[in-house]
């Protein structure tokens, strides 16, 4: 089973294909392949082909009680998947232990995993830090089966 990717919302639409899409210039998808491509030189189409993309809502804005609601049902389709949450608003919604740090994974009671990875958002900082994004490239060339 493919590697999932859980962003929180896309903001431009709610259509679930565009979830964490890397064709929007500078997008947050966009972003995330450009670090595993940096890391395994992946195309924009292996990187749609070795993962499956989500969001945890399938609407133009982030709603905490309907996030809640959407997790909830997404949880029980994931399985036993290994799925790479981005952010702590999407990583609550999922209702998963608060007190996990960055790059951390946690098992389900479903045998799922979910490890949690800072937002690629234009508005994290963390991702100025070039050992960050290479941290982020290399798990998820790992996860997606480059190594």
């Amino acid at each position: 089973m493919k590697p999932v990717i859980i962003g929180m919302h896309n903001a431009k639409s709610d259509d679930p294909k565009d979830a964490m899409e890397p064709d929007t210039f500078n997008g947050a998808g966009e972003r995330l392949w450009r670090m595993i491509s940096d890391v395994c030189g992946c195309t924009k189409q292996d990187y749609l082909t070795r993962f499956e993309l989500m969001n945890v809502l399938n609407q133009k804005e982030w709603v905490v009680a309907d996030a809640k609601i959407a997790a909830g049902m997404l949880r029980f389709r994931l399985g036993k998947r290994h799925c790479f949450v981005l952010g702590k608003e999407a990583w609550a919604a999922l209702n998963l232990p608060g007190n996990v740090g960055w790059f951390k994974t946690e098992r389900s009671y479903t045998g799922a995993k979910y490890t949690l990875l800072p937002h690629p958002s234009g508005k994290n900082l963390m991702y100025n830090d070039a050992k960050i994004r290479v941290k982020v490239g290399q798990m998820l060339t790992k996860a997606g089966g480059w190594t």
